[in-house]
């Protein structure tokens, strides 16, 4: 019998699509401190200090339900790959002057 446990699926450029989300991320964070400094009626300064909480989540097939398999191995029994995505995020903290 064969067995293949803790599959990983990623992607190709990852920095690419890091860089991405990171710019993403940021013009979100400007966007909604933007709305912060108006409802207080002060106006959005410069950014003080950025730090970067990473949330990498690979996907991983289940393993405990690979384990639990019949060894018959037959063919009802198969783990099957279907597509799906994989998902690039990131956490950004950004703090801003208001003047």
């Amino acid at each position: 019998a064969n067995n293949i446990e803790s599959v990983q699926f990623s992607v190709e450029n990852r920095d690419q699509y890091e860089a991405q989300v990171i710019e993403k991320a940021m013009a979100n964070a400007d966007l909604k401190a933007g709305a912060i400094a108006k409802a207080a009626k002060r106006q959005l300064g410069v950014v003080l200090v950025v730090s970067q909480g990473d949330a990498q989540n690979p996907i991983i097939y289940a393993e405990s339900s690979m384990a639990k398999m019949d060894t018959a191995g037959t063919a009802s029994n198969a783990t099957s790959v279907e597509p799906g995505e994989v998902k690039v995020s990131t956490q950004l903290s950004v703090q801003y002057e208001m003047k």
